[in-house]
């Protein structure tokens, strides 16, 4: 195991144990150094009560830190093999968790208040039904469920799944994930072949390894209910026309469910929201393996008439200015629903596998239980593209970092995976009419007056290479792509410069720039070019050596590799370098949430009594003067800590999520 892996593994199993308690701490962590295990593995490897064990697993799975797999039943040998569920911990979705406060800061800036709640009571509780996520959100809004709020909040639910923030939650029967090829074992298969991009087949490989299970629920993944994208048209249109579409759809042979309030309430299977909403989590921790039949949804089927191909219907909704602003730049081509699905049918295997029936024109079956948690990609891409559109602004204007705004945001819906290397190619009139959308929704600065073609074309002739001109377009225009990992690399440079500088002050930062330019340099070419005293020089070298900034190679003349017959070069490798301070980020990490844990710990006495206060509403109560000093401290530590955490965070996404 890497440094690096290490230390990010050590962070999340503190995260975990801090967060919900140290038996499930012991399952998390036992599930980091061992992989992928069975129920009765875990249970033998942490020596503890098999009903405890499930109940953390029920926990871990509720609050996405471990993703569960149904390991289909095989013919063999010695006669058919059952099915069986696999755990995996999932460290990367753990280690956001310290990134929550952000999240909702920029859900807040961008949808309103009622979008923040929304992610507020996902990230908190995991996962949720649709009737939870009204009932909750109402209560934390501290509002009545009436038509109004739920429509409210329907509403905003729906632009978030738009947006992709919110998706749903991945069953429990999904088969475990294909081991993917390492590029070094594909480029011996590929030595005969033409093909030079051993990666990339190697990333098209592990696509086409995809079981349909996975497909199929990739095409649902961002999909609103039909009977939910229904009721939300029922309640936009007036009543004649609601009533005409209602029969319009019922004649056409789509879902004869009922409206909201009371097909809610009939899906809802048990007010308990953590055991009811871990359903198929329950069933595969108690090890039955019968619930993978629901995958396919072909048991209980019931027959009906094929409807017609056109039997879908295009939910159409009158956002209100702020989702507007949210959604403008950003059309996504899988925000429609379909009311096709047949009422709800329970398969034998239950869990989260099991579901309705499947329409003609879908390959799956619909679950009966549709679970919605935060999809934590989407904010990452969102911060991806901010800190593109940083470095853009820093270096040039604002009038370019608009039309990079406009590229990332056009671009937005075709991205397969937040490390994309390359945006996708765009030409000048598209970038100008995207440019003009989000100006007028308030999203980026006027750009009236602004020439879309000419910031282009300067952005394309930069010696930095962030943006590359591709050719013409089918309208004639000139087509660009943003080149976003190149500036991803920048960004970690100028981060490592920032480190360098503080640790080594400003002769180091000119030595490491140095080195970086020019490649490997003597020790007497680096003083010669950097302006510095030879012995300055070396103590210099040998210190940036100690931290792990640049690297020695020597070159000898003879086999021997005597020293005086040798030459030593100095280098700086910038993949090593940040692997390096990712680690270092992580630890550091560690050691500031231990200090804060460390801290409430040591007053958790006072900090139960001022709860206790809130809780009963005690306007006053006497603290003594040694406890006012403690909460002031408290206090003092607590945002010192936080705003360090939060910077911290900052780095390891642009080092390791971006």
């Amino acid at each position: 195991m890497s440094t690096r892996k290490q230390y990010a593994c050590d962070l999340a199993c503190r995260l975990v144990q801090d967060q919900y308690g140290d038996a499930v701490g012991k399952v998390f962590k036992l599930l980091v150094s061992k992989g992928q295990l069975q129920l009765g593995d875990i249970v033998r490897g942490t020596s503890m009560n098999p009903n405890i064990v499930k109940q953390a697993l029920l926990i871990l799975i509720q609050q996405n830190c471990i993703n569960s797999y149904l390991q289909p039943g095989e013919e063999t040998l010695r006669g058919p093999r059952p099915s069986f569920y696999l755990y995996e911990a999932n460290t990367d979705r753990v280690l956001q968790i310290i990134r929550h406060p952000r999240f909702l800061l920029h859900i807040k800036d961008e949808a309103g208040e009622v979008a923040e709640a929304v992610i507020a009571q996902l990230l908190q509780e995991g996962r949720l039904r649709m009737d939870q996520v009204l009932g909750s959100v109402a209560a934390r809004l501290g509002k009545a469920l009436d038509k109004e709020t739920r429509d409210s909040i329907s509403n905003t639910f729906i632009s978030l799944v738009q947006a992709h923030y919110v998706e749903r939650s991945p069953p429990c029967s999904l088969p475990p994930p294909a081991v993917r090829p390492h590029p070094n074992s594909v480029r011996t298969r590929k030595a005969k072949s033409a093909a030079s991009n051993t990666e990339g087949y190697a990333a098209d490989q592990a696509a086409a390894l995809k079981s349909f299970e996975e497909l199929s629920f990739e095409k649902q993944r961002f999909k609103v209910p039909a009977e939910l994208a229904l009721e939300m048209f029922m309640s936009d249109v007036p009543a004649a026309a609601a009533a005409a579409a209602a029969d319009g759809a019922a004649n056409g042979g789509g879902s004869g469910e009922g409206s909201g309030d009371e097909e809610g309430d009939e899906r809802a299977a048990s007010p308990d929201a953590k055991m009811e909403d871990a359903d198929g989590a329950g069933e595969s921790a108690g090890g039955s393996g019968a619930g993978g039949s629901g995958a396919g949804g072909g048991r209980g089927r019931k027959k009906r008439a094929a409807p017609d191909d056109d039997d879908e219907l295009a939910i159409k909704i009158t956002a209100p200015a702020k989702k507007a602003k949210m959604r403008a730049g950003t059309a996504r081509p899988d925000v429609s629903a379909s009311p096709g699905s047949q009422s709800p049918t329970r398969t034998t295997g239950g869990g989260a596998g099991a579901g309705r029936a499947a329409s003609p024109g879908s390959p799956v079956a619909e679950p009966a239980v549709v679970l919605w948690r935060v999809n934590n990609d989407e904010f990452n891409r969102r911060f991806r593209h901010q800190a593109i559109v940083g470095l853009v602004r820093e270096k040039f204007d604002e009038d370019a970092a608009g039309v990079v705004s406009a590229m990332l945001a056009a671009g937005r819906p075709f991205e397969s995976s937040v490390k994309e290397e390359r945006s996708v190619q765009l030409s000048e009139d598209e970038v100008e009419a995207t440019a003009h959308k989000l100006a007028n929704a308030g999203i980026i600065p006027s750009m009236a007056g602004v020439s879309v073609s000419g910031v282009l074309r300067t952005l394309a002739n930069d010696g930095f290479e962030m943006f590359t001109h591709v050719g013409t377009g089918p309208q004639g225009s000139a087509s660009y792509v943003v080149n976003s990992q190149r500036v991803i690399d920048l960004i970690m440079l100028k981060q490592t410069e920032a480190v360098v500088k503080a640790r080594f002050d400003v002769a180091g930062l000119r030595v490491f720039r140095l080195l970086a330019l020019r490649g490997q340099l003597e020790q007497k070419q680096i003083a010669d070019l950097a302006m510095l005293p030879a012995k300055d020089t070396r103590e210099l070298l040998y210190l940036m050596l100690q931290g792990g900034f640049v690297m020695l190679q020597d070159i000898p003349k003879t086999a021997d590799r005597a020293p005086s017959r040798t030459f030593y070069t100095w280098r700086v490798n910038m993949t090593s370098l940040s692997d390096s301070t990712a680690a270092q980020l992580y630890r550091s990490a560690g050691r500031v949430w231990q200090r804060l844990q460390f801290e409430t710990e040591k007053e958790k006495d006072l900090v139960a009594l001022i709860e206790s206060a809130k809780e009963t509403r005690t306007v006053n109560f006497n603290l003594t003067t040694a406890q006012r000093q403690a909460v002031a401290r408290l206090k003092r530590v607590n945002e010192v800590m936080e705003t360090s955490l939060a910077h911290l965070d900052q780095m390891i996404a642009v080092f390791n999520d971006f």
